[in-house]
């Protein structure tokens, strides 16, 4: 959720840094890091091998709760929420294994593990794509033979530890391989948000029942969006321009808003932004090519917190208590903290 490609490209120097925030941490490889039951986790390494990094976001503490056993592989996809925290580790993008945390006792659950040969990548990958605020994991599990005529599926499935792993679509598939880019997904309670570049759809995984949002012309893409267990969504809208920057307009959707209906809660071309749900409530952060930043509490709208960044490459992630910008700067990683407004 980084708007540093927009901002770098603009070129302009940063502000002297003034971010107010309830506190500022520093934790080396933090900026691609989620958060949930007080703690920012986040990938790094230890002894020359991937690692997952836990700093509190109370005292600052930092520790390693994860170590990858194979010096080989890497760490990709961490992800947060509801008290559960997921990643995928990865070797040479062939053998992967998908792993659910418990964020306060760190005991570790492999849910899946993968393994993709040859050219055509046939048997097994996994895509880690949502943690709800339930702590439900969202992840995709593709698998095809080795042999003709090659039949396999591309299962989109749900873990949770209670009761295991549910399947919630199948469809055919003749190779594993899963693309880092859209589309994406979110879960929040029975609501599955699935959305890419031109197409969005939400579908109730209880009733059935299905909305779909679609753009409007093809100089217009969907950017960033997420859900509400509720059924409410938010919609980044972003149009192009032959000259200057791209337009951006967040819409906030009701739970029975279809096609782009909805609330208009951001328009721009200056300050960009992204949207989210932060324990069911709205939150907008936008900021400006000269790094001033705003966090927007929506419903009912007040702004809650403003100030400058001296690094434009920021990130945001939220849970029930804080919302957390987790910066990859010059220096040091810097994490700013900012306490909910109750």
């Amino acid at each position: 959720m980084s708007l540093s490609a927009l901002l770098l490209a603009a070129a302009i120097p940063m502000g002297v840094a003034d971010p107010g925030a309830t506190a500022e941490f520093v934790a080396p490889g933090s900026s691609d890091g989620a958060t949930t039951a007080g703690a920012l986790f986040y990938p790094t390494t230890h002894s020359r091998h991937a690692a997952i990094g836990r700093l509190d976001l109370v005292s600052g503490e930092t520790k390693i709760v994860f170590t990858a056993g194979d010096p080989r592989s890497s760490i990709r996809g961490v992800l947060a929420g509801g008290g559960r925290v997921a990643f995928v580790t990865d070797r040479f993008r062939r053998a992967s294994r998908l792993y659910a945390m418990d964020a306060s006792g760190g005991a570790i659950t492999q849910v899946v593990r993968g393994r993709s040969v040859g050219q055509r990548l046939c048997g097994r990958a996994i895509k880690l794509d949502d943690v709800a605020s339930t702590g439900e994991v969202l992840f995709q599990d593709a698998m095809s033979s080795c042999t003709r005529p090659y039949r396999g599926s591309l299962r989109v499935r749900v873990f949770d530890p209670a009761i295991g792993i549910r399947t919630l679509s199948t469809r055919p598939r003749t190779d594993v391989f899963l693309s880092d880019g859209p589309p994406f997904r979110r879960l929040a309670g029975s609501q599955l948000l699935t959305f890419g570049d031109r197409v969005a759809r939400v579908r109730d995984l209880e009733s059935g029942a299905v909305r779909r949002f679609r753009t409007r012309a093809p100089r217009y893409l969907f950017g960033e969006a997420d859900v509400a267990p509720d059924g409410r969504v938010f919609l980044s809208v972003w149009r192009s321009f032959a000259n200057g920057p791209p337009s951006q307009t967040i819409r906030l959707l009701a739970p029975g808003d279809g096609g782009l209906q909805g609330s208009v809660v951001h328009r721009t071309r200056t300050d960009f932004g992204i949207a989210s749900f932060c324990a069911g409530r709205a939150v907008l952060f936008t900021e400006s090519q000269r790094g001033r930043f705003s966090l927007t509490m929506l419903e009912p709208r007040f702004a809650w917190r403003t100030g400058v960044f001296p690094d434009p490459d920021v990130r945001t992630t939220c849970e029930d208590r804080y919302v957390v910008m987790p910066m990859d700067s010059r220096g040091p990683d810097r994490v700013f903290t900012y306490d909910l407004p109750g």
